[in-house]
């Protein structure tokens, strides 16, 4: 048993296992030091197991993000922790065939203190404007792909959704921010 599984009682302990959303607990050095079964299950379901191998207990959450994303989330993390005042990101999290849409809740609990994460389903679509692999415009090279939506800049410095890149990333690739992406999640920048 963790710690936090340790601080919260058997009540909210036994309604977190039974949560559909995926949640996870983060110590007050954002250490995960919780993850309930609904994560492991979407990880499995969703070809995780890299994540599953980065993303453990006793892991700091920042060592299993991108680089670019690092400031956004943990700054925001670090709030929460500090004030006490939930936060909510809506977020993209698509397969090769999907575009889906999550909301994640963070809310900070005063014994430990930790932060509990719950990550809720919004919306499902299909891709509307995705280019096969020919139609990108890279020959060789480094392929961008955008963090948060995983668009792939073409060689005209457009943004288009190749499913196959999602699907099985190439192996050189770079991470940056769509225009949009940009504009929605650092509207501040």
């Amino acid at each position: 048993m963790t710690s936090f599984e340790r601080s919260i009682g058997d009540d909210l302990r036994q309604a977190l296992e039974q949560e559909a959303s995926t949640v996870y607990a983060l110590d007050a050095t954002l250490k995960i030091d919780y993850v309930n079964p609904a994560w492991f299950e979407f990880a499995r379901n969703n070809d995780g197991q890299k994540l599953l191998a980065s993303f453990s207990l006793g892991s700091r959450l920042d060592r299993c993000l991108p680089a670019v994303l690092r400031p956004f989330y943990v700054g925001r993390l670090w709030t929460t922790l500090q004030t006490g005042a939930p936060w909510t990101h809506r977020y993209e999290c698509s397969t090769a065939e999907k575009h889906r849409t999550y909301l994640m809740r963070v809310s900070r609990i005063e014994k430990g203190p930790f932060l509990i994460v719950a990550n809720d389903f919004v919306s499902e679509t299909t891709a509307t404007d995705a280019m096969t692999i020919a139609e990108l415009g890279i020959l060789a090279g480094v392929v961008t792909q955008c963090s948060h939506c995983r668009r792939i800049r073409r060689s005209d410095g457009t943004w288009g959704w190749v499913p196959a890149y999602v699907k099985d990333p190439p192996t050189l690739v770079s991470h940056g921010l769509c225009k949009p992406c940009a504009a929605y999640h650092y509207p501040d920048a």
